[in-house]
């Protein structure tokens, strides 16, 4: 009778080990004109993220939010063949939707692109924001770059650069007694036909020497 070899209650050959690190909280994020570049346009890896500010084009940050959900939308249609059943599934991201609820809704002249508000006036001498809300922009899209940095000592951190985005979702407004003033906001990511096919939604990028 063949006697088993030891070790066999692993797999054999080249492997990535498991990692013990954890990412726990919701990511600092800004947004951004799509037609600003990128920070990294392309990076020595052919990467596009980041978001760089200029005069033309600064960024905006979101304030407080809570409980950021991403939910990748995609459809998917299964190849079934009459003598083997369901052989195969054909899938496409058709796009991704982050969600969260905005807490912190100042300045307004960060809000009005939030919720598809029009121009802001600042009136020094009244010291005033002032911002009308009317027919919603068609044609409004922004980078969106999160970032959460997990190892505060070293500075190692996770980011994720959405290059079309679309504000979706401000409604309601909630007003609770007691409680902070507070709206959903949803995010729609929409495909960027001229990035490279593998980063078309969203690029990821992770820094952490010492562990890489």
């Amino acid at each position: 009778m063949p006697t088993l070899p030891s070790g066999t209650s692993s797999p054999v050959g080249p492997n990535i080990p498991a990692e013990s690190v954890y990412v726990e909280g919701g990511p600092n994020m800004w947004f951004q004109d799509s037609d600003a570049p990128e920070a990294f346009s392309p990076d020595s890896d052919g990467f596009y993220w980041g978001i760089s500010g200029s005069a033309q084009y600064p960024y905006n940050e979101i304030p407080c939010y809570d409980d950021a959900t991403l939910t990748d939308n995609r459809t998917s249609t299964e190849v079934r063949c009459a003598s083997a059943g369901v052989v195969a599934t054909m899938q496409r991201r058709d796009s991704l939707e982050l969600a969260f609820t905005l807490k912190g809704l100042f300045p307004l002249e960060t809000l009005r692109h939030l919720i598809g508000g029009g121009p802001v006036v600042h009136n020094v001498a009244e010291e005033t924001e002032k911002m009308g809300v009317g027919n919603l922009p068609q044609q409004d899209y922004y980078h969106l770059y999160l970032s959460r940095v997990y190892d505060e000592d070293i500075g190692d951190f996770i980011s994720l650069t959405f290059h079309k985005v679309q504000f979706t979702e401000a409604s309601p407004l909630a007003m609770p007694y007691g409680d902070v003033w507070n709206t959903p906001i949803k995010a729609l990511v929409l495909a960027d036909t001229s990035k490279p096919t593998a980063q078309r939604f969203y690029t990821a990028v992770r820094w952490d020497p010492s562990a890489l």
